[in-house]
């Protein structure tokens, strides 16, 4: 179920820098911190928590911080 999980989150994660950057990036790294590795901004971070939430039905932030794929993962499966 880790890797399922993992795959929706690389696609999810492509998807938003694809659109704005125009490419796709790398498979991800557990340990990419979103705003440093990804350079997601606060718009970006509330956009993949909708997108979180719309697939997994999850708010990955609610009671948790979230700065890794690591830490999406983590929550998505306590919270799951």
């Amino acid at each position: 179920m880790h890797n399922n999980i993992l795959e929706e989150i690389q696609i999810i994660i492509n998807e938003m820098l694809s659109f704005n950057t125009g490419d796709t990036y790398p498979i991800l790294n557990l340990n990419d911190n979103l705003r440093d590795d990804l350079h997601f901004d606060s718009f970006d971070m509330a956009e993949l928590t909708v997108r979180i939430e719309a697939k997994f039905g999850v708010d990955i932030f609610e009671g948790a911080h979230v700065s890794t794929v690591k830490d999406v993962l983590q929550s998505l499966e306590l919270k799951r």
